[in-house]
């Protein structure tokens, strides 16, 4: 999978709709600011801030597209990650086939 192929460029406004702290639907906003790679597993990297309770929660395009779930902030600042949502549409159809 190659960064064309995730349908984001670096720069790209995004929106990240999470809980932090238990904040419900807390919505925040930012940028693509990379694409890395963990343990084979592309990752976003975005710097709308991800902080405890955020993970898990949607990351929006300008259109309102679910383009990823926000998963991680690393050490630093404006480090966080998200899981393409390619990711999550192959997991889900892989745990509907098994039912």
């Amino acid at each position: 999978m190659s960064d064309k192929d995730l349908g984001l460029v670096r720069g790209q406004k995004i929106i990240a709709i999470g809980s932090p702290l238990g904040l419900f639907n807390t919505i925040s906003d930012g940028i693509v600011s990379g694409f890395r790679e963990f343990d084979y597993i592309k990752m976003v990297q975005i710097t709308a801030p991800i902080s405890p309770g955020s993970s898990g929660g949607a990351l929006i395009n300008m259109h309102g597209k679910l383009v990823g779930i926000t998963t991680a902030g690393l050490d630093g600042q404006n480090l966080n990650m998200a899981v393409p949502d390619q990711y999550i549409k192959e997991f889900v159809g892989n745990v509907l086939k098994l039912k």
